[in-house]
């Protein structure tokens, strides 16, 4: 399909952001051809292929998502629409169902939840008197032991606390 142009290693992805830009602009960036496949040529260049294509991925859309999230299928309808129609009929489509997908309960739930784990993960009593040294876990299951075992490994003090003759396992 073509959809990546560039890998680039993180250190050098905004100097060639710009460059590509720069290119863009200066008219120098010319689009690569791909030799196509008779299955590639079938699936993307012919509307019966696009029509297998788009079908099979939106049942795996579907499957993935358990038809709970409805941008994902929107996504899809977008995609579909600008390789049939262009790109302005694709994202004329996508203003489209964004805005009715902001609407949406489910994009209020997930924002929420967003903004939620970004606040948990703010500490709002600043950094300690003094800096934690000893670490206590309750539980020396598989879980337990796997954070007393990474925690002594990061040289903190570790207290591993299990019940006695607990429940036999089955």
């Amino acid at each position: 399909m073509g959809l990546v142009d560039h890998v680039v290693d993180a250190n050098a992805l905004e100097r060639t952001a710009v460059a590509t830009a720069m290119d863009a602009i200066n008219g120098t960036t010319k689009p690569r051809k791909r030799k196509l496949g008779w299955m590639d040529w079938f699936l993307e260049r012919t509307s019966v292929g696009r029509g297998i294509l788009f079908d099979k991925a939106g049942k795996t859309v579907a499957k993935q998502t358990k038809g709970k999230y409805p941008a994902p299928l929107a996504i899809l309808e977008c995609a579909k629409a600008g390789m049939e129609g262009g790109h302005i009929k694709g994202s004329e489509v996508e203003r489209q169902r964004f805005g009715k997908l902001a609407a949406t309960s489910e994009s209020s739930a997930l924002r929420g939840l967003f903004f939620g784990q970004t606040a948990s993960k703010k500490n709002a009593y600043g950094k300690p008197a003094t800096p934690v040294t000893t670490i206590g876990v309750l539980g020396a299951g598989l879980m337990g032991a796997g954070i007393a075992e990474v925690s002594a490994v990061k040289d903190y003090r570790v207290l591993l606390k299990d019940q006695v003759g607990g429940e036999p396992s089955p």
